[in-house]
């Protein structure tokens, strides 16, 4: 009769774990969010090969800095490039397209979402050369 009682009080434990078990890693699963995944845009080579043509044309943004933090929604690009070119600039919810001077400066007012901005600047010749660039503009109200 011991073996009896003794071969229940085991079943019953190793069932007992096995029931905690499966509770612990379903209230695991459930604590931990799944990871965001967000999607990058995929931009696809441009028909000639850069390296040849991409110093035929020449791009700076002077304004604002890649990587700012703005407490402003909204800013002033400003930059420079050959005189009478198309500049497009793009960032989260719109785009406009603007044309340098005759000296090539350029500017263009962003009104800035909440968060991270990427803003994109590209600039294209007659003859299709391009030059690109990127910046990272953080728009907060919080005090700084």
């Amino acid at each position: 009769m011991k073996k009896e009682v003794f071969l229940a009080v085991f079943v019953g434990f190793v069932l007992g774990l096995i029931i905690t078990f499966g509770i612990w890693t379903a209230n695991k699963s459930l604590r931990t969010p799944p990871p965001v995944v967000t999607p990058t845009p995929e931009v696809s080579p441009s028909p000639t090969p850069a390296s040849q043509n991409s110093s035929a044309v020449s791009l700076t943004v002077t304004s604002p800095e890649d990587e700012s933090i703005s407490s402003d929604s909204t800013i002033t690009l400003t930059g420079k490039t050959g005189p009478g070119l198309p500049v497009s600039v793009t960032w989260e919810n719109s785009q406009t397209l603007i044309v340098s001077d005759a000296t090539g400066n350029f500017e263009a007012d962003i009104k800035l979402e909440g968060g991270y901005n990427r803003l994109t600047v590209t600039v294209t010749d007659a003859s299709g050369n391009s030059a690109t660039k990127e910046l990272l503009v953080t728009y907060t109200t919080s005090k700084i």
